[in-house]
């Protein structure tokens, strides 16, 4: 055995490399999960424009109009800043699937 191998050998008898798998794993893990989360929000955010943008076309009454036109404001602000996150994040082939 070479001095490597065995130098390798007394580091993994500690468990170190199984401790450091496991730490990147759970960052791996979490990180995915907050990326789910991300798209999740997304999805729900385009769902509330898209009904806020129904409702509008529904609405008869000034003050009723005047409410979604703060609505469709708001979500469409929501809907930038996540997709703004996502990219960022580099989320563009679960941002692409939520977009079609």
């Amino acid at each position: 055995m070479n001095a490597n191998a065995e130098k390798l050998q007394k580091i993994n008898q500690n468990g170190f490399i199984l401790k450091l798998m496991n730490v990147f794993t759970e960052k791996k893990v979490e990180q995915a999960s907050e990326e789910v989360e991300l798209l999740n929000m997304i999805d729900e955010a385009k769902r509330a424009l898209d009904c806020a943008k129904m409702n509008f076309e529904e609405a008869k009454e000034k003050e009723i109009i005047d409410h979604y036109i703060y609505s469709i404001k708001a979500c469409e602000a929501k809907y930038e800043y996540l997709m703004r996150e996502a990219k960022r994040r580099g989320l563009r082939a679960g941002i692409n699937r939520l977009i079609s």
